[in-house]
């Protein structure tokens, strides 16, 4: 875009500030104004005059007084809703969102706007124009930084906005429910609360969040206690069977039609139990997985409406599928209410656009999951996030955007550069009814090893700020942004907060290592800052803006994030953060327990171990690893030399199911909840051993081959995951721990990858199985 084009968005997006006199609210620590609702205010419209009252109030210590009609003082009155103020041609440009026009005029000042929303917008937006009003994060004593102004007068009182996108959404993952960190959202022009609310936790704390939309989950309306046993056929067919519906498992059948319709009578009396007049959506999901049904129904070819029919191979086989299913669904719902619109993500396996169309009153929340966010989604390595995106913007329905931005933000990601880019992109080709951010809450938990929410805010509260502007104007840059933030925000501390940011920025982008939504901090802040020589650099950043902040409030935001920065140097210190990623490679299980299969070739390599307790010092004899997953089975397979294979031939075969003493290749593997790991271990002659960490008597449906040659032995593990209770959704990571052991049972060599020990989970390295 040329800087002419950019200052025409800019222009037209939020108006030109004409000058007129300034509009005086307090003179003297006085009030000389006051603030006019109608009769009967709406939430947003009570909201926003308890708003522009409180600050008002608290930058000049005069608070002007609410009435719902204007009194006889000759003061300043600001009419707050289009009851007073309605212009055509405005309204027109601001169309059918909640954008805002202020308007001067004399001694009268009008904020309104065809929606009530758009006043609350225009109430911050007139603070953010005229005073240094911020509200840096949502749990900070005072709540807001500003500089105190008893003569408060606004300067600049007429102009007009209309947002980027109509639904702007900071979502809460981890605790769905945080008052403070939605009032954050909502005073940072946000105007939606979390998809996975319910109606009840809104009104619980204001009905002003209230959003009108009811979530369901469509394999809750088949409890398994209650059709499974007489209607298997509801449910996915997988390895030979019907399994149970899991959130994170086996999902139900797309093409039974007596489940599709067992299903519909169900929403159908759940939403006579939940339905209310103030109900407009509902929003439809699915389980967080791949596993879907195999049955021959769902195996075979679509025919689509051109006359082809689409193979089941097709990427897009399996969004058309549910889509399918959900038009069907939602028809049935609209025959019995309707004036319901409805919602679904376009995620997983949906996030690839069908093949058909969505149902009109449908709308698609595209999530393009998993990607690098340091770059855009038409970059090198996210090619198809950004055809995928003109696809959605072409296939007739509403489409909105679901991002990760929040998460991983207990580092400080800069990835308002990237998403800039893509806010921008999407806007260009259609693409702006809806846009959500998973959010952590500002939530401080116990020790720091999990404050990992409040800690997010400690070191990303200005990048979150930033998205909050780039949301609501999609031109913006976030570097400006981030200025005007530290300006705003620490004062005469800027400079050095400006320098530590930077700095972090820079290493960020110039690594050649992409970063995604699952990013661990310990490993970020080894990879970014550590192994960059930035350490002492940054500490000293900090140190000086602790030094320099002027009051309480900006001290404790620097000590927050000291606090924050010296838990993560001091822990990457004592680890290996180094992650290791596993391939997948899909087909034919069985190819895999084949030592010639050419499918090894794709497998991750580890190319020697190290003495289990000793990093530094290589294993006696060579050991190499390959590992691959198909989403269902880890794949493990040792190539172990040996000097001495007599040796070997000397030892004794264990029976089968008792520990090995002797020489063995072994497996150690923590699921990610850290309630129990497991111990698998191959023997030269092909004896296998597992247990659930000493537990013998565990067992599970693992298979390995083992196979010998002059100089080395080989053999291939099996891991079925589920049988462990992991359900691999999108690059999942485990921890797992590949060893070795050469000896007898009263001396020998332990030696394991990174030297990690064994039976000791919290040394077990971090892998991530890739997609």
């Amino acid at each position: 875009m040329s800087p002419m084009k950019k200052l025409t968005v800019i222009f037209l997006a939020f108006g030109a500030f004409a000058a007129y006199a300034a509009f005086p609210v307090a003179s003297g620590g006085r009030t000389v104004s006051e603030i006019v609702v109608p009769e009967a205010p709406s939430a947003e419209i009570r909201f926003a005059a308890q708003e522009l009252q409180k600050w008002i109030a608290r930058i000049s210590g005069a608070e002007p007084g609410i009435y719902h009609a204007p009194t006889a003082l000759d003061n300043h009155k600001i009419f707050l809703g289009k009851e007073f103020y309605a212009p055509a041609e405005d309204f027109r440009f601001i169309g059918n969102s909640d954008g805002w026009v202020v308007k001067q005029q004399g001694k009268k000042l009008f904020i309104s706007g065809p929606e009530d929303g758009g006043v609350i917008n225009g109430v911050f937006r007139l603070f953010d124009l005229n005073t240094d009003l911020i509200f840096p994060r949502p749990v900070l004593d005072g709540e807001a930084l500003f500089t105190p102004d008893a003569d408060l007068a606004f300067r600049k009182t007429n102009f007009r906005g209309r947002p980027s996108w109509n639904y702007r959404q900071f979502g809460l993952v981890n605790v769905h429910y945080d008052p403070q960190t939605s009032l954050w959202g909502r005073r940072n022009y946000s105007n939606s609360s979390g998809m996975f609310y319910n109606k009840y936790h809104i009104l619980a704390y204001q009905d002003l969040f209230f959003a009108g939309v009811l979530s369901y989950e469509f394999g809750r309306f088949l409890p398994n206690e209650k059709y499974f046993e007489a209607h298997p056929e509801y449910y996915a067919w997988q390895e030979g069977k019907r399994k149970k519906y899991e959130h994170y498992g086996p999902q139900l059948c797309y093409t039974n039609p007596a489940g599709r319709e067992a299903l519909v009578r169900e929403l159908l009396a759940r939403l006579e139990q939940d339905m209310t007049p103030r109900i407009r959506k509902v929003h439809f999901g699915f389980g967080d997985t791949w596993s879907l049904c195999n049955c021959p129904g769902c195996r075979k070819p679509i025919p689509l409406e051109d006359g082809t029919v689409l193979a089941s191979d097709d990427d897009a086989f399996r969004s058309t599928q549910y889509f399918l299913y959900l038009n069907a669904i939602v028809e049935a719902m609209l025959e019995r209410y309707p004036h319901l619109e409805a919602e679904t993500l376009g995620y997983l396996y949906a996030a690839v656009p069908p093949k058909v169309k969505p149902h009109p009153k449908l709308t698609v929340i595209y999530c393009p999951y998993p990607k690098n966010d340091k770059v855009s989604v038409n970059a090198k390595g996210n090619e198809k996030w950004g055809a995928r995106s003109r696809e959605w913007a072409k296939c007739g329905a509403r489409v909105g955007i679901y991002e990760y931005w929040g998460d991983a933000s207990d580092f400080p990601r800069p990835v308002a550069d990237a998403a800039a880019e893509n806010l921008h992109f999407w806007n260009s080709i259609g693409i702006h009814h809806f846009l959500s951010t998973e959010t952590y809450p500002d939530v401080r938990r116990g020790g720091e090893k999990d404050d990992k929410l409040a800690g997010a805010w400690d070191v990303s509260a200005m990048e979150y700020w930033v998205l909050s502007r780039l949301m609501l104007d999609s031109t913006q840059s976030p570097q400006t942004l981030r200025d005007e933030y530290l300006k705003r925000v620490y004062g005469p501390a800027a400079v050095p907060m400006k320098e530590y940011y930077a700095a972090i920025r820079k290493a960020w982008h110039a690594s050649g290592r992409i970063s995604m939504y699952n990013d661990n901090a310990v490993q970020s802040m080894e990879l970014y800052i550590r192994r960059a020589g930035l350490e002492k650099e940054l500490r000293s950043k900090l140190e000086s803006a602790d030094k320099k902040a002027d009051s309480p409030a900006v001290k404790q935001l620097v000590r927050d994030q000291r606090r924050r920065f010296e838990y993560l140097a001091r822990t990457a210190a004592l680890s290996n953060p180094d992650i290791f990623g596993i391939p997948f490679s899909g087909g034919d299980a069985k190819a895999l327990m084949d030592f010639e299969s050419s499918r090894w070739k794709q497998a991750s390599k580890i190319d020697g171990l190290k003495i289990a307790g000793l990093r530094s010092r290589d294993a006696s004899a060579e050991t190499k690893v390959l590992l691959l997953h198909d989403h269902r089975n880890l794949y493990v397979r040792f190539q172990c030399v040996e000097p001495d294979m007599k040796r070997l031939e000397r030892q004794k075969t264990p029976h089968s199911g008792r520990f090995p003493s002797g020489d063995r290749a072994e497996l150690f593997l923590m699921p990610p909840d850290g309630r129990q790991y497991y111990h698998f271990a191959v023997t030269p002659p092909g004896v296998k051993y597992e247990a659930a960490g000493y537990d013998f008597r565990w067992n599970a449906p693992w298979e390995s081959v083992v196979c010998r040659g002059s100089g080395s032995w080989e053999c291939i593990m099996r891991i079925p995951l589920e049988a462990l209770g992991i359900r691999i959704t999108v690059n999942h990571k485990l921890k797992i721990l590949p060893a070795r052991y050469r000896g007898n049972a009263e001396s020998g060599e332990e030696s394991s990858y990174t030297g990690a020990l064994p039976h000791n989970p919290a040394s077990f390295p971090e892998m991530l199985l890739q997609e």
